[in-house]
């Protein structure tokens, strides 16, 4: 990955008061799917989405919840 993927992917977001970088968020929203937090996980996607709107990963966890 080049400087400026990087950069992204560590760049820190305060949810909730916690800070977490993008990785962080889409494993959430991968963990509050698999335990039926459908909303919880949508919105944790849509938030990694609104940091880098080309992370296939958000995409993909925000895709799966619209499926449900």
């Amino acid at each position: 990955m080049n400087w400026i993927g990087n950069s992204i992917q560590n760049t820190l977001i305060d949810v909730g008061g916690k800070h977490m970088n993008i990785e962080e968020l889409i494993a959430d929203s991968r963990l509050a799917f698999i335990q039926g937090k459908y909303e919880e996980a949508l919105e944790l996607a849509k938030r990694a989405l609104t940091e880098d709107e080309k992370n296939a990963d958000a995409h993909q966890c925000a895709g799966n919840e619209y499926m449900v």
